[in-house]
């Protein structure tokens, strides 16, 4: 799997927030995991859903992101990926926004040795 952008995890949260106030409902299970799939698709992930019933007529479901729908057209794009780190988007570590550069592509292939 391509990892997401620290951008995309917040679309991804987003999504997860509007499927929680229907987690716990009854309704019919294929339609809901259907409706699961078809969000993540809508922001560009795969994903596989297992969706069943609790107590009663409660649901309760799994999301696993298996890959994105389509590769980005020019690559991985590092220095939007590093913008987002160093400003802190998904506001892990707001006391160092800004002050560091935490990601560099050049050691992303630091074990491959040229001789």
């Amino acid at each position: 799997m391509s990892m997401p952008m620290d951008s995309e995890i917040i679309e991804m949260e987003g999504v997860l927030r509007s499927l929680k106030g229907a987690e716990g409902h009854s309704r019919n299970l294929e339609g809901f995991r259907r409706e699961i799939v078809g969000r993540f698709q809508d922001i560009g992930w795969l994903v596989e859903v297992k969706c069943w019933k609790t107590d009663g007529e409660s649901i309760a479901f799994d999301i696993d992101i298996v890959d994105r729908c389509e590769r980005p057209r020019h690559g991985t794009d590092y220095e939007r990926m590093q913008w987002e780190i160093r400003n802190d988007i998904l506001e892990i570590e707001p006391e160092k926004k800004g002050l560091t550069s935490v990601f560099n592509p050049e050691t992303l292939h630091s074990n491959v040795t040229s001789e």
